[in-house]
């Protein structure tokens, strides 16, 4: 599974924060991140890690580009492991996207 339950409610938490309070977030995230002994999490925890620290960078229009970009990849011609990795990205980018609109 790409979605991890607890970085999903540190997404949630993450999508609320204000600007300034974003930071702290991913550094939690960096730190459970580094806890985790499972190489499939460990992938997923770094996607998530991935993704808050874009969103801090270029703001809530990231997601919406990413995933059309993300897809893109995934319909052309790529690995069968490749299709996989980007299936889980999307997974977990959707996860960014529900706590968007659960914020407007």
């Amino acid at each position: 599974p790409a979605c991890l339950e607890t970085f999903d409610k540190m997404v949630s938490d993450f999508m609320k924060e204000k600007e300034a309070d974003k930071a702290a977030i991913i550094q939690k995230a960096e730190k459970a991140a580094s806890a985790l002994t499972a190489d499939s999490e460990k992938e997923s925890a770094d996607v998530y890690v991935k993704m808050m620290k874009k969103i801090q960078e270029k703001g809530d229009k990231f997601i919406q580009t990413e995933q059309e970009r993300v897809e893109k990849l995934k319909d052309g011609k790529v690995s069968d492991k490749k299709k996989e990795q980007l299936g889980r990205r999307l997974n977990i980018l959707t996860s960014f996207e529900l706590r968007l609109k659960d914020e407007l």
